[in-house]
């Protein structure tokens, strides 16, 4: 993730969310197969489950942007007539937020059933890691934009889609002894991969792969 304006080596140590825990994500899937007909997460429609039950403090999209649309989101629709692009893209960023605060958190309770295998492990580890050098990762969104498709395929009975985010951040690790930080938020841009069968009798989406700017 790259700070466009300023303190890009503070928001490199900071924003260890994805440098650590995405990367690995990633690195672990060129050597670990993946079930594409694996969809462990809970029933639930336009966002995910756990959003109504727990009262979040979502930001406020950044402005109203059409929904784009990728290359092959007509094939996609073709081969899943059910699929509903507003209910994904809002079920998508309400996900985003979600995964943010609660891997700053240290908890994935609330949406590990939302995670690919390779991308849980990836975020364990980092949490993991940041537990046993007695640090806190300190994640705050001030805004963010609606998401958007940015590409689309269909392989085999599966459907990926690539999301694009952008969004303003403040995100720090703290430890015992440092001062308070009072940075500015900056903006991040993401993009992460989703897949779901078809056939699937759930109709939420995987996170398997992300990717940061």
């Amino acid at each position: 993730m790259r700070n466009e304006e300023d303190d890009n080596t503070g928001r490199h140590d900071a924003y260890r969310l994805n440098r650590e825990a995405f990367d690995t994500a990633k690195d672990a899937r060129k050597d670990t197969p993946k079930d594409s007909g694996k969809d462990t997460a809970p029933a639930g429609d336009a966002e995910p489950v756990g959003a109504s039950e727990t009262p979040r403090p979502f930001a406020e999209p950044m402005d109203d942007t059409p929904i784009e649309a990728g290359r092959g989101l007509t094939l996609v629709r073709e081969k899943d007539p059910d699929f509903d692009e507003g209910a994904f893209v809002e079920g998508a960023r309400k996900l985003y937020e979600m995964i943010l605060l609660d891997f700053a958190a240290g908890d994935l309770t609330g949406v590990k059933d939302f995670l690919g295998p390779d991308v849980l492990a990836g975020f364990d580890a980092a949490i993991q890691q940041r537990e046993e050098a007695g640090e806190h990762l300190v994640t705050e969104i001030h805004a963010l934009a609606r998401p958007v498709i940015e590409d689309a395929e269909y392989d085999n009975g599966v459907v990926r889609l690539s999301v694009r985010y952008s969004a303003d951040l403040v995100s720090h690790i703290s430890g015992a002894g440092n001062e308070e930080n009072t940075s500015s938020p900056v903006r991040s841009r993401d993009l992460w991969t989703f897949e779901r069968h078809v056939q699937s009798d759930s109709p939420n989406w995987l996170l398997i792969a992300t990717q940061t700017e």
